[in-house]
């Protein structure tokens, strides 16, 4: 797991904080390029999202640059907290946008929740072999 804070490439008044929430993912791609197809589940980790909401409340608390937030992992809404964690995120001022690039394997009334948040915007991949296996 791990956080990347970097300036914007666009507009040096803005940051971009990239987050991975968890290397857990439902699906198995073999080219997954965060390399996680032989992870065991003693291996599974999960951001600590409390912990995180504080580190962007110090750099708020310092910085008045406006933030874009992105999540991803693993597979970001397999994380138990992630739903709660974006309607807190939403309600920061400085945050202008949260992305979650998603596999959008979950049911559907999970995404429906998600895009309730008017900040959030997702981004989702495309894995044919996955979805037609699926029931």
């Amino acid at each position: 797991m791990y956080a990347k804070v970097i300036r914007n490439d666009f507009d040096e008044n803005i940051i971009d904080m990239t987050f991975m929430v968890t290397n857990k993912c439902n699906y198995n791609c073999q080219y997954c390029i965060e390399n996680l197809q032989n992870l065991n589940k003693n291996d599974i980790l999960f951001l600590d999202l409390n912990k995180t909401l504080l580190f962007i409340d110090k750099y708020c608390s310092i910085y008045n640059n406006k933030i874009n937030i992105r999540i991803y992992g693993g597979e970001p809404t397999l994380h138990p907290d992630l739903l709660d964690f974006c309607e807190k995120l939403n309600c920061y001022t400085n945050i202008t946008i949260i992305e979650i690039f998603t596999n959008f394997s979950l049911n559907y009334e999970y995404y429906k929740k998600l895009l309730t948040i008017p900040k959030l915007h997702l981004y989702t991949s495309y894995h044919i072999n996955n979805i037609m296996s699926d029931n």
